[in-house]
């Protein structure tokens, strides 16, 4: 069991890897932005979403480059942990190799409290470039609707290849209702890459800087 235990936290050990966990999610979408149920039914973009999008990216990229003191502190006390958390993993694994007794083994492991773990939870986002759900969430938006937000207007922007439809492996028969449904998500993609057209720009390069200011948080000592 405690190795269990530990193996489930040496996840924090990564640099970037480690999922994003928001304190204090909200639990409803947040109003005047295109909700997830929405989006996933096929609703196209609006201008207050793309706008929301862009107001949240450049406040986390200036979040990035004047971080608060603490985010300082939190990022700092999450890089304390993880050493912590390494040495205690190398502890645990010379002990199960020389076969000594699990009191040795759990007086070994270290454990985050419940408050080092929030601390750590906040650190870890702030290091893989998730400043901006902290953000969408400070002013009531889910972690789920951001998700799907930022990778909506993304994908119109040509960030992702989740904006051609099929395969392109050879012609596919469809039914009507399978071709009316590709004819809809066509026009909705569209529509989306002609709204967010003259921001485009601005949208790749705040992900670029995004990646390199993390890159920069996640490198310092």
């Amino acid at each position: 069991m405690h190795l269990l235990a530990y193996a489930a936290i040496s996840g924090f050990m990564m640099c970037a890897a480690f999922p994003a966990v928001a304190s204090a999610q909200p639990q409803s979408d947040l109003a005047g932005i295109t909700s997830n149920k929405d989006f996933h039914n096929g609703a196209e973009l609006q201008p207050a979403d793309v706008q929301f999008y862009l107001r949240i990216m450049r406040a986390a990229v200036a979040r990035y480059q004047h971080p608060t003191a603490q985010d300082v502190a939190d990022i700092a006390e999450t890089k304390r942990l993880r050493q912590l958390l390494t040495s205690a993993q190398a502890k645990i694994a010379a002990d199960s190799q020389t076969g000594k007794s699990y009191q040795v083994i759990q007086a070994d492991a270290f454990v985050p409290t419940s408050a080092q773990t929030v601390v750590m939870n906040r650190g870890t986002d702030l290091l893989s470039g998730n400043a901006a759900e902290i953000l969408a969430s400070n002013e009531g938006m889910p972690g789920y609707q951001w998700d799907t937000l930022r990778q909506t207007v993304e994908t119109a922007a040509g960030l992702h290849d989740g904006d051609r439809f099929g395969s392109g492996e050879g012609p596919t028969i469809l039914t009507p209702e399978q071709r009316e449904r590709a004819a809809r998500i066509i026009k909705v993609r569209a529509d989306n890459r002609q709204l967010v057209a003259k921001d485009a720009a601005e949208i790749k390069r705040l992900n670029e800087q995004t990646a390199q200011l993390t890159a920069a948080s996640c490198q310092a000592p």
